[in-house]
């Protein structure tokens, strides 16, 4: 169907570093000619997806995933132990500069590509579908990991990570009747933290790890709404490991290659 009809809409899941790996599918995608008619993303895979949506190509975010340095970027975060009383011990304004430097005042009005950027609603639980006002801030909610980041106030809403409660966000393409649906899940599988010998973990790893296990269990289900998951096998990459950025993409591409979509 897919080789005959190359229209379609893409899902991209949540999975922090391992959403790195979107980039490779996104890739394959584009360099067989399939035309991207409507994206839908929560966390890392909104931020690939707004990326594509804005610029509708991947190099540039390509480039960006590859050149940055990930280890001074995160030095640079706002850690500070007040920001425990707002909900996070990161505050996210260093992320919130990164966004705006990629995105600078684009709007979803701005999108080439049709995009919906999945939030959730702290207070109700909720999944929030975001496609108005600027993508930077929208972003800066669906990659608020709970606990990590502070939570954005946005209206009247306080807003969280997408992938707490839509990790595979393919229901909002199914209610807008999009036909050929392909999924990029890369938390098909739970992350294995103990898989290099690692015998104990700090209270963040032990937090993240149960909030993974959980996403990765939801996001199977939901990825059952898809026509086509493609399941990038990334388990054994650390949820914070963005330095092995062209492993991710490799993984990415090579499992397009082979999921003869």
């Amino acid at each position: 169907m897919f080789k005959r009809n190359k229209k379609i809409g893409l899902v991209l899941s949540s999975g922090a570093a391992k959403g790195v790996a979107h980039i490779g599918v996104i890739d394959y995608l584009l360099q067989n000619d399939y035309q991207i008619e409507y994206i839908c993303g929560s966390s890392i895979g909104a931020l690939v997806g707004a990326y594509l949506s804005i610029y509708k190509d991947i190099k540039g975010l390509k480039r960006i995933a590859i050149e940055t340095d990930w280890k001074l970027l995160l030095g640079l975060m706002d850690i500070n132990i007040i920001n425990l009383y707002q909900g996070g011990i990161i505050a996210g304004k260093k992320i919130e500069e990164f966004l705006k430097e990629i995105f600078k005042d684009n709007t979803f009005q701005d999108c080439k590509i049709p995009l919906i950027i999945v939030a959730t609603d702290l207070k109700t639980g909720k999944p929030i579908e975001i496609e108005t006002g600027e993508i930077w801030q929208a972003l800066r909610a669906s990659i608020a990991i709970p606990g990590i980041f502070t939570p954005l106030k946005l209206q009247e809403n306080t807003l969280i990570d997408g992938g707490v409660s839509m990790p595979m966000p393919s229901y909002y393409l199914k209610k807008r009747k999009v036909k050929n649906i392909i999924g990029v899940n890369v938390l098909s599988e739970p992350p294995q933290i103990f898989s290099q010998g690692k015998s104990e973990i700090n209270i963040i790893e032990n937090l993240l790890q149960s909030l993974f296990i959980m996403e990765s269990t939801i996001a199977n289900e939901q990825a059952r709404l898809c026509r086509k998951t493609i399941n990038p096998p990334v388990s054994h990459i650390p949820f914070y490991d963005f330095t092995r950025a062209i492993e991710l993409i490799e993984i990415g591409y090579q499992t397009a290659q082979r999921s003869a979509i």
